[in-house]
């Protein structure tokens, strides 16, 4: 997979998906220009405008362009306003230890693109800001129904029935969920819309007995 990503950056030099500028898939002016009032859209933290076209653009060649270094440019455009949201969701739990956990897909969905793009989202945003209290598992939790994609469902109604049992935790990674049931939980997707997918997640995470849980998406 990451031959394949760096033959495609090769073969494909890297330009920003807003203005076309070479170097990266989104310059410093366009990141500013896609950033977003708040910290959250309800309860969700996000860092980006979906509604920007250079960052709808840059979603959409990690996702279905198989540019996985993608992932890598978005993380740098998010971990300003992600470390502002881990300060304030440390603020209120009281405590600084944090597991990001990314939502998966299905084991189908996954071959078919080659990786998993909030994981690597997540991996990069791991690696930039490089601190000790900062974790990444990505084996909590699975998916273990082939849902249809959320942009093919009409409402917040059939998104929710879409997403519902879709979900389930690893038994395999029990001693994990022991060991960090007292840490702060930030589950991380690339986009957010309704909320129906982070919340499905979060409600089979609390079930385990997980308890300081917070959503966060790349973009909304």
């Amino acid at each position: 997979m990451n031959f394949f990503i760096k033959t495609l950056d090769i073969l494909f030099p890297k330009k920003c998906t807003g203005c076309q500028t070479v170097g990266s898939f989104l310059c410093p002016e366009c990141i500013q220009s896609a950033r977003p009032d708040g910290l959250f859209y309800e309860d969700c933290g996000i860092a980006l405008d979906y509604r920007a076209p250079a960052v709808r653009s840059a979603i959409h060649l990690l996702k279905y362009k198989g540019r996985g270094s993608v992932a890598l440019d978005l993380a740098k455009g998010a971990h300003f306003r992600f470390k502002d949201f881990l300060s304030e969701i440390s603020e209120r739990s009281g405590h600084a230890d944090t597991i990001i956990i990314p939502i998966p897909l299905h084991s189908k969905r996954q071959k078919e693109r080659g990786y998993n793009q909030s994981e690597l989202i997540a991996k990069e945003l791991v690696k930039i800001l490089g601190v000790k209290n900062l974790q990444l598992q990505k084996d909590i939790l699975k998916k273990i129904k082939a849902t249809q994609t959320q942009v093919s469902t009409k409402n917040k109604t059939e998104r929710t029935k879409n997403m519902k049992d879709c979900f389930e935790v690893n038994l395999k990674n029990t001693k994990n969920i022991q060991n960090i049931k007292n840490k702060n939980i930030v589950i991380l997707d690339d986009i957010v819309t309704t909320g129906s997918t982070l919340n499905e997640a979060k409600k089979v995470l609390a079930k385990a007995g997980l308890k300081n849980i917070f959503l966060y998406a790349l973009a909304h």
